[in-house]
């Protein structure tokens, strides 16, 4: 309930590191009071362990709630538009997606029952989620039935550290909560462009174990976090809804090093060679970037099968593997991507800014390679919905069938002018904030936080205003 004091805001599955590092601390120093909705009751317990905390939530308790039977009319009634389909939201979580479909509707109705009945109690101004998880899905449709706005955060990388607040599962659905176009954010794109060309910016990437040294070094971490979950799971505090069982993390270790050993190097390309190529790269997966913002095109590999049937036979189309996910395609996979008509792999390591530099196409169906090639006025075909598309070289792709049309009509439309690209450029960074780059490995600073909390001040001031209006075109 707003009130001329304070505005509330309820988060929803947030952890006890950011709740304790990040809202507990903007709430310190604004007028905004956060409450909190947690998974589990060992969720909450963490966060009370040092001092009673009333305004902490937990959906369910591990032990002994026992989940309801699945309320298929009540999840059908929460989908609408804005709103993923329930399927959507289960395939689309890492967890959930890998157990039985009953028992992924039936934690869907239990979530849906208690947040709706916990925001019924609490009646927050807003509430703050997340993208790539059931309770993020489902939270986003009680809040649209209850009339409550719901926001997530989403975040630069070229440069780091902006941010901007979205009201649906989709990177382009941004609240209208903009910064003057003017000659300072002007320069600040300028900036921004003109370091990313001479390669002294460089876009943050997780890397995955792509040796031996790297497999040791991480060994010590991995293992931890085995011992950890059988822990868990022995003395009955694992939820299986949220974390993943010490068996399957220990079998996707062992398989994702069965896959960095056998890398079939001889089929990768390192460096691009002098023949016209179209670029596609494929995405980290299970990733939020398309598993919960594009989740029509999360079958990559049929996807890549698609783009082949369109290209023209003078290309060749380039494949290549995440940095941060070469270990997550066995070598029968990759010789299955590489035994399609014109299809080379660019290894993991090799760098994507030469191949990006020499494409005469970039496909993506979101991802940050589309930036970096909209910024250098390469021309872009996007599968999903996305900011980058408001950039001039940057196109959506219609009907699939229409997708031979579209990559004749990008290759032979002209490159757009700098003036074009920095408009568009700042025109993009007008809708993002200054605050801190979302790696959550790191601890927040006082400034990061003060970064932050001006964030959430100036969402306070609009939702006051227009409580659910978005710039998502």
């Amino acid at each position: 309930m707003q009130s001329d004091t304070y505005f509330n805001i309820t988060s929803i599955g947030w952890d006890a590191l950011l709740i304790e590092g990040m809202l507990d601390r903007i709430q310190r120093q604004s007028k905004i009071r956060f409450t909190h909705i947690v998974l589990t009751d060992d969720d909450a317990a963490v966060l009370k362990k040092k001092t009673p905390r009333p305004d902490v939530f937990p959906i369910r308790k591990i032990r002994s709630d026992p989940l309801p039977s699945p309320d298929l009319d009540l999840l059908a009634a929460l989908e609408t538009d804005g709103v993923p389909t329930i399927h959507n939201m289960i395939l689309g979580d890492r967890v959930v997606c890998k157990l039985p479909r009953s028992d992924a509707l039936s934690y869907a109705t239990l979530l849906a029952q208690r947040i709706a009945s916990i925001l019924k109690d609490t009646k927050p101004d807003a509430v703050i989620g997340g993208f790539d998880s059931l309770h993020a899905g489902i939270g986003l449709a009680v809040c649209r039935s209850l009339g409550i706005p719901w926001v997530a955060m989403t975040f630069t990388t070229i440069p780091k550290g902006c941010m901007a607040f979205c009201d649906q599962i989709c990177p382009d659905a941004q609240y209208d909560i903009p910064r003057p176009i003017d000659e300072s954010l002007k320069s600040e794109a300028r900036a921004a462009i003109e370091a990313f060309e001479s390669r002294r910016m460089k876009t943050p990437a997780h890397v995955s174990s792509h040796s031996l040294d790297m497999v040791l070094a991480k060994l010590p971490t991995h293992l931890a976090i085995v011992i950890k979950r059988s822990v868990q799971a022995l003395d009955g505090s694992l939820d299986r809804f949220s974390t993943q069982s010490p068996m399957r993390i220990a079998l996707q270790y062992i398989r994702k090093r069965c896959n960095t050993i056998l890398l079939p190097d001889s089929l990768l390309i390192r460096q691009p060679s002098d023949d016209r190529f179209a670029l596609f790269t494929l995405h980290m997966q299970p990733e939020s970037s398309i598993d919960a913002w594009a989740p029509f095109f999360a079958n990559q590999f049929h996807l890549i099968g698609q783009i082949v049937r369109a290209m023209p036979p003078d290309m060749k189309l380039l494949v290549k593997l995440h940095i941060s996910d070469g270990d997550n395609y066995s070598p029968r996979q990759l010789r299955q991507i590489a035994a399609l008509p014109g299809v080379e792999l660019v290894h993991p390591t090799a760098s994507s800014r030469d191949f990006v530099d020499r494409a005469d196409l970039v496909f993506g169906i979101q991802g940050t390679i589309c930036l970096e090639s909209a910024l250098l006025g390469k021309p872009v075909l996007m599968f999903g919905e996305s900011p980058y598309l408001h950039f001039p070289s940057v196109e959506r792709v219609d009907r699939i069938t229409d997708l031979p049309m579209q990559i004749r009509a990008a290759i032979a439309k002209p490159k757009p002018s700098r003036k074009e690209i920095l408009d568009a450029y700042a025109k993009y960074l007008s809708r993002f904030m200054p605050a801190r780059y979302n790696d959550w490995t790191e601890s927040l600073a006082d400034e990061d936080v003060a970064k932050f909390a001006k964030c959430f001040i100036r969402l306070r001031e609009h939702l006051l205003v227009s409580p659910s209006v978005s710039v998502s075109t």
